[in-house]
């Protein structure tokens, strides 16, 4: 059986010194071949990089242009945000009206004593029926005219 070939990994860990070492790049052409490869692509992007002199200026003129150009045409999306937020703001003031705050003294007529609001709440609070039941009850119960 031969041996198998490096994988791309093992390729990579040997390049940062942490892969096999078990002299298979000397035996294997073709591992070989992919190892000086990527021992090429290495040196390609350690190379300075060399950047022309035109491309530069091109964009230089570019970036220049773009901030001569007329603030007017900037504002206009934001414009219509703030419009927008300020139709949404007049419509939830206009639709909301504020009510009297609660007083107890102008609902004197419904005032309870403390045993009747204990004995109230002690049987909601112990009440074995449940509390779906209660609407189908009420369809039952006669109303004085």
């Amino acid at each position: 059986m031969a041996p198998r070939h490096w994988t791309e990994d093992e390729l990579i860990a040997h390049l940062y010194e942490m892969g096999p070492e078990d002299g298979h790049l000397e035996a294997c052409a073709e591992c070989a071949a992919r190892w000086r490869q990527l021992l090429a692509r290495r040196e390609e992007l350690r190379a300075p990089l060399m950047l022309d002199g035109a491309r530069l200026a091109r964009q230089r003129q570019a970036v220049y242009e773009a901030a001569q150009e007329p603030r007017a045409r900037r504002w206009i999306p934001y414009s219509l945000a703030v419009a927008a937020s300020i139709a949404v703001l007049a419509v939830a003031l206009s639709v909301s009206r504020p009510t009297a705050p609660y007083s107890p003294a102008a609902d004197e007529s419904q005032t309870i004593s403390d045993s009747e609001l204990m004995a109230d709440v002690y049987s909601l609070a112990h009440s074995s029926e449940p509390a779906a039941l209660e609407p189908v009850r009420a369809l039952f119960e006669e109303v004085e005219p």
